[in-house]
């Protein structure tokens, strides 16, 4: 009797709690003062990410400003360009929602984005380098396939905005947000197969100090935070693409916008600090860091600085290149 009496008061309570949860997501969704806060907020997070890749890049600049542009400086540079434009929408994000034509909206929202996959795509290629340095195979492809695969990206993209422009059809709109997911799937399949791969290499050392275990633990976290970010920017497309309701780069979805974004400065800011650790490795591994020119482009070998990479903790790295060497020489 008792059980029949609380049941009806249970289930009453438990829908109440629901309805005040659904209240309160409407209200911030559509408040907008809560809207200018999470935006701003955002605004300021990514601002901050920015102006650490800057410093770094100045730092680096100033110790040793005659290598020029090099992989690490121009990882630097990108992250500081797609953290600082990011930024900036962020703080101008209702005007930019207002922008018309809406493929101008459109071409502001995704630019960070494109800037974003060049990013990684270079600790992609990094990472290659690394993996087939270490395995005596030659990576004189890999450079020109990187800035291949850069431009068919760009290229398509342009297209597409330019044709929309001009005949802003829905079917070419999901084309575009398709694409977007492609190129997205792209990037995550090559984190997951360079990064599982060195990943794999390095767990084949021995791991006795602090320092190798640290950093092979730091492949992981990159690997997978990295892997993640693209494959739910993939998965998030193809919603966005079928369905509007699934729209992220909208004014009204607030809170869904700060946690997706919220995830791509978390790896934007783990690689900050690891682009140093791995640029020792290569640097230890091959005897120089790549510099990039911009005609033509080329591989230059840098003399490793002792001021700047002679850093007892990380020099533990080369012995892993060479012991994994002869534990393929011995197969």
């Amino acid at each position: 009797m008792v059980r029949g009496i609380l049941w009806p008061s249970v289930t009453t309570s438990y829908y109440d709690t629901l309805q005040d949860a659904s209240n309160w997501w409407n209200h911030v969704n559509y408040s907008d003062a809560w809207q200018n806060r999470i935006y701003h907020l955002l605004a300021a997070l990514y601002a901050f990410v920015a102006a650490i890749a800057l410093v770094q890049l100045v730092r680096i600049q100033l110790r040793v400003p005659e290598y020029g542009w090099t992989t690490q400086k121009v990882f630097h540079f990108l992250n500081f360009l797609v953290n600082g434009v990011r930024a900036v929408v962020f703080v101008f994000r209702r005007d930019v929602q207002n922008f018309q034509p809406e493929i101008v909206r459109h071409m502001v929202l995704d630019v960070p984005s494109l800037a974003f996959f060049t990013t990684y795509a270079l600790l992609v290629l990094f990472w290659a380098e690394i993996y087939y340095q270490a395995r005596a195979v030659s990576t004189d492809g890999l450079r020109p396939s990187f800035l291949t695969i850069n431009g068919v990206v760009y290229a398509i993209q342009i297209v597409l905005w330019l044709v929309i422009w001009w005949n802003p059809i829905p079917a070419l709109v999901i084309l575009s947000k398709m694409f977007f997911a492609g190129v997205s799937l792209f990037a995550a399949l090559g984190f997951l197969l360079y990064g599982g791969r060195l990943f794999l290499m390095l767990q084949r050392f021995p791991v006795e100090s602090k320092g190798r275990r640290k950093k092979l633990q730091e492949v992981g976290y990159v690997t997978t935070i990295c892997f993640t970010c693209f494959l739910i920017r993939c998965i998030m497309m193809c919603f966005n693409a079928f369905d509007k309701a699934a729209d992220l780069d909208v004014l009204y979805h607030p809170v869904l916008n700060f946690i997706y974004y919220l995830n791509f400065l978390v790896s934007h800011r783990l690689s900050l600090g690891l682009i140093n650790n791995y640029i020792l490795i290569y640097n230890l591994a091959v005897g120089g860091d790549p510099a990039f020119h911009s005609s033509p482009f080329h591989s230059e070998k840098v003399a490793s600085k002792e001021r700047d990479h002679a850093v007892s903790p990380y020099s533990l790295t080369r012995s892993w290149i060479v012991y994994y060497k002869l534990e393929l020489s011995k197969g």
